[in-house]
C-alpha cells in the first residue's frame, strides 16, 4: 500500500521511536477501512535525487531545522499552489529519514512536483481519503502508530477540525514526536481549521521570478499569525528558486529555498544559503 512497504519496514526499523508492526498495522488498518487503493504507488515517479544548493543559514522561526519535532502547524492561502508548494518544502527539509506521509483529500498531490521540491519518493507515502469526513481518522492512525517523521494534510474546504479531535491529534503527535502540517485555502474571516496549532501561518501573496524570459522562481509573502516560538504577527518574505540541472531534454528541476527576510515582528533580517 505505502509504496513498497517492505521498504518502508526496513526504514522504521532503523528509527528507534517505533517498530516495523506498528507501521504495518497502520497500513492495514487504512487498506481495511478505505480500500487497497487509496494510498498511491509512488515506484513510477520514482527519480535518482540530484545534489542542489543548500537552505539558508537561518530559515523561518517554522522551518523543521529549526522547530521541535512534535510542531503542529496550520497553513492557509487563496492561491493553494503556494501554500502546496512551500509545504512541501517543508516536507522535504524534515531532517530525519524515516518516512512521511501526505493525506490528499482532493487529489490535488502531484508526485513529480514533490521529486522537484526534493523528497525522496522512497520516503514518501499518499493516502487519499473517500471523503471529508475520513480524514480526521486517517491522520489519527498515522499519527498515533508512531512510524512517520511528519505528514502533510492537504485539507478540503470542508474539513475542520473540532476542539476534541485537535487535542486528541495534538496528544498522538507529541507522543509519537511527529511533525504535522495542514494546510488549506480557507479564507481568513472563515476561522482557523485546526484550533490547537502551536503555529498558524498563511501564503498572503505570490510573486513569480523571471530570468531572460524563463520561470526562475518565486517569492511568497508568509505571515505568521500564531505561534508558541514567539514573534507571532510576522511577516517573511521567501525566496524560491528554481536550479536547473543537464542538457535539454534530460534537464531536470529543483526548487529550494535561497533567501528569507522578516520584515514584520521585529527588525529586518535577511538569510541566504550558504
Amino acid at each position: 500500500m505505502f509504496g513498497k512497504l517492505r521498504v518502508l519496514e526496513e526504514k522504521v526499523s532503523r528509527n528507534v521511536k517505533t517498530s516495523a508492526t506498528d507501521l504495518a498495522d497502520a497500513v492495514a488498518t487504512v487498506r481495511r477501512r478505505w480500500g487497497m487503493h487509496s494510498v498511491v504507488s509512488l515506484d513510477a515517479y520514482r527519480q535518482p535525487l540530484r545534489s542542489a544548493p543548500s537552505s539558508p543559514t537561518d530559515p523561518p522561526l517554522w522551518w523543521p531545522s529549526t522547530t521541535p519535532a512534535t510542531q503542529l502547524m496550520e497553513m492557509g492561502g487563496a492561491d493553494t499552489g503556494g501554500p502546496l508548494t512551500l509545504a512541501l518544502l517543508w516536507l522535504a527539509a524534515v531532517p530525519a529519514d524515516g518516512p512521511l506521509a501526505v493525506i490528499d483529500l482532493d487529489g490535488c498531490m502531484y508526485p513529480p512536483a514533490a521529486v522537484v521540491c526534493g523528497i525522496d519518493l522512497r520516503r514518501l507515502v499518499i493516502i487519499r481519503p473517500p471523503s471529508p469526513r475520513n480524514f480526521f481518522h486517517v491522520i489519527r492512525e498515522l499519527t498515533r502508530c508512531g512510524g512517520f517523521d511528519a505528514i502533510l494534510g492537504l485539507l478540503g474546504k470542508a474539513t475542520c477540525f473540532s476542539l476534541a479531535e485537535a487535542g486528541q491529534l495534538r496528544s498522538f503527535a507529541h507522543e509519537a514526536r511527529t511533525a504535522v502540517l495542514l494546510i488549506h485555502d480557507a479564507k481568513p474571516e472563515q476561522g482557523p481549521r485546526f484550533p490547537l496549532a502551536d503555529t498558524r501561518l498563511r501564503v498572503a501573496d505570490r510573486t513569480w521570478l523571471w530570468d531572460d524570459g524563463e520561470l526562475s522562481g518565486q517569492c511568497l509573502c508568509v505571515d505568521m499569525e500564531r505561534s508558541r516560538l514567539g514573534l507571532a504577527d510576522s511577516r517573511y518574505e521567501l525566496t524560491l528558486r528554481l536550479y536547473r540541472q543537464g542538457t535539454h531534454g534530460t534537464q531536470s528541476d529543483h526548487l529550494y529555498l535561497d533567501s528569507t527576510l522578516r520584515t514584520r515582528g521585529q527588525r529586518a533580517f535577511t538569510a541566504t544559503r550558504g
